[in-house]
């Protein structure tokens, strides 16, 4: 047997080779890792570290933190996200006598949006991770329920707004073409990942710029139905470059979310380095945007690059975009880090605050599983909450009584949340889609697990197993 080549199919483990044959050189098949304890073995779960043995039940708060198969803490933050984003578009964003930021503008404004964005890439992750090793029927499966899906929320966001008057402020179209762009990530390693974050932190704000400086560029930030028949370039030019939530940019907070999604989220040390990580990552967008515009002649540079422009207003950019985006005369504008400007500095600073957020949250829902429980209940439902709090914008002026439109939908959301989820597993349009999406793949004619078939998906991070021999 010299000189013989031994594949993956072969009887031949790779460690016992004889002398003078060689492996096929390639991804290896799933194989167990010896845990050092009783002659027991961990499987090596998909994106997590195969060196870290501890058993995640001894560490402090892990009973409270979990329910069934689900970690609370991410339901828990999808609910900060959504009171952060009716936050954003309920209260003031800047003070009308001042001109200065509010602590909605400085705290939720772009950030709550980022923090939803990255949870459903944590999400696609989790419903997707079981597909990694079973084969490329189970990974084409698992692809084709992301595209079913992207097209169900598509529907859902452009039947809204068919139905009522369109609000630029609906995520829900932008995150159907999100969900398609992480379709060629979901099974690749992570530094390919990391490269196209970074590639897309810095060349997509270049991008939107150029489409944006271009003179006559029509734009349809909230579309409907008929749009993408009578207007399909301006439709995409929207979701893609100019709108709200621009994909081009936006797909940095869903990737992050695919590579967040990977680690063992009920980790001590896990959510403690989102945590600190998210800090720092914070600090330093808001920090570097600050040093260019303050000290690097940033400020000089967009205040002459057209004699109409006023101090006053390259003051109020630094906090706030206009409505038309930030400005295309100068490409200092790109320093700064405002919510939802697009810039690579902006895009740090969401990043961060979205880490750090989740990674709280994850540690807070250790402490008292009765205060987390009923909180992660609303956020196990953001989808049809979402859409009622649309609703709730588009027939109630909000801008009449802020606070007390802000205090009502905050009621009607834990109502609604708390007393259907007393009667049913799942909110009405999470059903809806979790039923169409899982039909899509192949049916199981006996209650074992036939080859090939992906597993159940669960939303939950890789818990790994006991460190007894039991």
């Amino acid at each position: 047997m010299t000189n013989q080549t031994i594949g993956i199919e072969g009887t031949v483990p790779e460690g016992d080779l004889p002398q003078g044959t060689h492996p096929v050189p390639g991804r290896r098949e799933w194989r167990p890792i010896w845990s050092g304890r009783g002659g027991e073995s961990i499987p090596q779960h998909f994106g997590s570290c195969a060196a870290d043995t501890t058993d995640p039940r001894s560490e402090f708060g892990s009973e409270r933190q979990m329910r069934g198969s689900r970690i609370i803490g991410i339901d828990v933050a999808r609910m900060v996200a959504l009171i952060g984003m009716i936050l954003a578009h309920t209260l003031p964003t800047m003070d009308p006598e001042t001109a200065e930021p509010t602590f909605v503008q400085i705290f939720a404004g772009g950030n709550a949006s980022a923090l939803f964005a990255l949870l459903a890439g944590i999400g696609i992750t989790l419903t997707t991770r079981r597909a990694q090793n079973r084969g490329f029927g189970a990974r084409q499966v698992a692809r084709t329920q992301v595209v079913v899906r992207a097209a169900l929320i598509l529907f859902i966001g452009l039947s809204f707004n068919s139905l009522v008057e369109p609000l630029d402020m609906n995520i829900l179209p932008y995150y159907s073409i999100l969900f398609l762009m992480t379709i060629p990530f979901l099974f690749v390693r992570r530094r390919v990942i990391i490269g196209w974050i970074v590639f897309c932190t810095i060349v997509g704000p270049l991008v939107q710029y150029a489409v944006r400086a271009r003179t006559g560029v029509a734009t349809i930030p909230a579309p409907v139905f008929s749009d993408f028949l009578s207007s399909p370039v301006d439709t995409f030019t929207g979701l893609l470059f100019t709108g709200t939530y621009p994909v081009t940019t936006w797909v940095v907070y869903i990737l992050i979310g695919l590579l967040v999604g990977r680690l063992a989220l009920n980790r001590l040390q896990v959510q403690l380095g989102l945590l600190g990580a998210g800090t720092i990552i914070s600090l330093l967008g808001f920090g570097l945007s600050r040093l260019l515009v303050s000290y690097a002649g940033g400020f000089e540079r967009m205040l002459y690059s057209t004699e109409a422009t006023t101090a006053a207003q390259v003051r109020e950019a630094l906090h706030t975009v206009p409505d038309t985006g930030i400005p295309t005369s100068s490409l200092w504008w790109l320093t700064t880090a405002a919510p939802h400007a697009n810039t690579p500095f902006s895009l740090l600073h969401s990043i961060g605050v979205a880490m750090a957020v989740l990674g709280a949250v994850l540690l807070l829902c250790r402490l008292s599983s009765r205060i987390t429980y009923p909180l992660s209940l609303v956020g196990s439902m953001t989808l049809t909450l979402y859409v009622i709090h649309l609703t709730f914008l588009d027939f109630i002026d909000v801008e009449a009584f802020p606070n007390t439109a802000f205090a009502i939908q905050v009621l009607l959301m834990f109502a609604v949340a708390l007393s259907w989820r007393s009667f049913f597993a799942q909110g009405p349009l999470e059903w809806v889609v979790s039923r169409i999406t899982k039909s899509v793949g192949p049916r199981r004619r006996s209650p074992q697990r036939v080859s090939g078939d992906p597993e159940p998906m669960t939303d939950t991070g890789p818990v790994p197993p006991r460190g007894d021999a039991s």
